[in-house]
């Protein structure tokens, strides 16, 4: 089997398609946090040196399918969204990790304590005062474990996350090679049609002259130049086709519109057997990242109820603190306060936890139908497609140049009737365009049954 190797800046999602290629027991959250801080580092340098080009030269010119990809993979703002998002996971990681659940709180007071003219009294002739103050300092901490709690749904979320981009970068990878697919078969499908069209020019000029002389009807002239302007009409059409598939493929590379583009290469054919659709929907949905991001959506969901649960229990809040009392007496003591938790019990937050839940585990089987349907469409087109192609012999093809070649030597040459020559170019230029038609369904075809079945695309 071939392997994409696609050489992006951002290198951590290959590495991770290592990791977990076939079951998503080989990717599990311990091995997530082992991987966190090394795919983060990955993240930032990638981020750092991306500048997303609009002219950038590597982009420009005769490529190839490969290079193609990694401009459309380093343009893309979808794609540096998110991995963007990974860079978020990581703030909430941060925040996850605090060691207390809030700040310690320091206060001061101070007060002046005077005795009143009313209580003097003979036992008690001078007034006393004092001053009253106190320097007290406050902090809360986790007793419920609501610390571990927060980490584990971070790495859940951060396991779903890293699948997501996996996702948005197979799917940026299909659209770049269908895009290069439509963009060469437009270039592929004027040129032929060009040919056609100054056949037909000449052939009308040749025609005219001779119905000015009286060699052949009148009408036969008409027929040439109704033939050239209908023929004029489809090269309008393939020019408007070939401009808007380059239009969407250098606006994917980020380059110039203008830019000058050619395709080198071809998509290889598939080395797979299409014919056990069974076989490769199980293959997709242990390796397609929307099954295994779904999954750890649902191990996510699971961690914020626990955690919810977990947040029941109050956390106590320890204070410490020294004083001057009303009797001008230094003391030290502490204080124990926990908060308790009738009228406020997340419950719920943690009913509407449990429905989120249902909600992912819903998503999860909707994303397992979809592969299983994409693979089954993916695999009886692919199937029918190269059925069809097999009906245009590569013998029968360079048939059909000889005789084009041949019907225009005649048609110049005076030595075929124009009307039976052009019913006959007709036929024979409706089977190419036919061909053309076929070959582009049939290289689209094998792009989606990889993407469908989560196969690496084999470039490069």
């Amino acid at each position: 089997m071939l392997v994409l190797k696609v050489r992006v800046k951002i290198s951590y999602i290959h590495i991770i398609n290592r990791i977990s290629a076939h079951s998503i027991s080989m990717f599990s959250l311990k091995q997530m946090k082992k991987y966190f801080l090394f795919f983060l580092v990955f993240t930032s340098i990638g981020m750092a040196s991306e500048d997303f080009p609009h002219n950038n030269p590597k982009c420009s010119g005769k490529l190839k399918l490969q290079s193609i990809v990694e401009c459309v993979l380093e343009h893309s703002p979808i794609y540096k969204k998110s991995k963007l998002e990974l860079k978020a996971i990581q703030g909430k990681k941060i925040a996850a990790g605090y060691l207390f659940p809030s700040n310690p709180v320091l206060s001061v007071s101070h007060a002046y304590r005077r005795q009143t003219a009313a209580d003097q009294t003979l036992l008690n002739p001078v007034l006393q005062s004092s001053i009253n103050g106190e320097l007290m300092l406050t902090q809360e901490i986790y007793i419920g474990g609501q610390r571990r709690g927060m980490l584990d749904v971070v790495d859940a979320e951060f396991a779903a996350q890293v699948r997501r981009v996996t996702v948005m970068e197979r799917e940026l990878i299909s659209q770049a090679l269908k895009s290069s697919l439509l963009f060469k078969d437009s270039i592929e499908k004027y040129k032929l049609i060009l040919d056609l069209y100054s056949l037909s020019q000449d052939l009308y000029k040749i025609t005219k002259g001779r119905a000015d002389k009286g060699l052949v009807a009148s009408i036969d002239a008409d027929i040439a130049k109704s033939e050239s302007i209908k023929i004029y009409r489809l090269l309008q059409i393939a020019e408007r086709e070939k401009q808007i598939n380059k239009a969407n493929l250098t606006i994917m590379m980020g380059v110039k519109y203008n830019s000058p583009l050619a395709i080198q290469d071809a998509l290889p054919k598939l080395s797979i057997d299409t014919k056990d659709a069974d076989s490769l929907i199980e293959l997709g949905l242990q390796i397609r990242g929307e099954v295994i991001g779904a999954e750890y959506d649902i191990i996510a969901a699971e961690k914020r109820i626990q955690l919810l649960r977990k947040e029941r229990i109050p956390n106590l809040s320890f204070s410490g603190y020294v004083q001057r009392d009303g009797f001008n007496e230094n003391v030290i003591g502490a204080k124990l306060a926990m908060p308790l938790k009738f009228f406020r019990d997340n419950s719920g937050e943690i009913l509407e936890g449990i429905a989120k839940k249902e909600q992912k585990l819903a998503d999860q089987i909707e994303s397992k139908h979809n592969v299983m349907f994409e693979v089954i469409q993916a695999t009886t087109n692919y199937n029918s497609l190269k059925i069809e192609l097999e009906n245009y012999s590569p013998e029968l093809m360079g048939r059909i140049n000889e005789d084009l070649h041949s019907i225009r030597k005649a048609i110049l040459s005076g030595q075929m009737n124009i009307r039976d020559a052009l019913l006959t170019q007709q036929s024979l230029i409706s089977l190419k365009l036919s061909y053309i038609q076929s070959k582009l369904e049939y290289y689209l075809s094998i792009v989606e049954v990889l993407r469908a079945s989560g196969l690496p695309f084999p470039i490069g």
